[in-house]
């Protein structure tokens, strides 16, 4: 099979301009985490309560969350839990 020199430079040329086009190509909006901690319930039904809450209004305002703690112990701070979201 026989390629004309015109037709390789002129596939190359565009391949190279595309790609050069992909590399330069930046991030439309940087993506940040944010944690969020919720302390200080009483009992363990009403942590749940307020993560079930917590969760169901982060995703409802375009949130998605990324990771969750369970509701645990912790002491002086009483029931609490962790939410992360982007």
């Amino acid at each position: 099979m026989k390629i004309s020199r015109r037709f390789a430079a002129a596939f190359l040329a565009v391949g190279l301009v595309g790609g050069a086009g992909i590399v330069a190509a930046a991030p439309a909006q940087a993506v940040t985490e944010t944690r969020e901690n919720y302390t200080g319930y009483s009992t363990q039904a009403r942590c749940n309560s307020e993560k079930t809450w917590t969760m169901n209004r982060l995703r409802s305002t375009g949130k998605e969350i990324t990771a969750h703690t369970p509701c645990h112990y912790n002491g002086a701070q009483k029931w609490k839990f962790q939410v992360w979201y982007i």
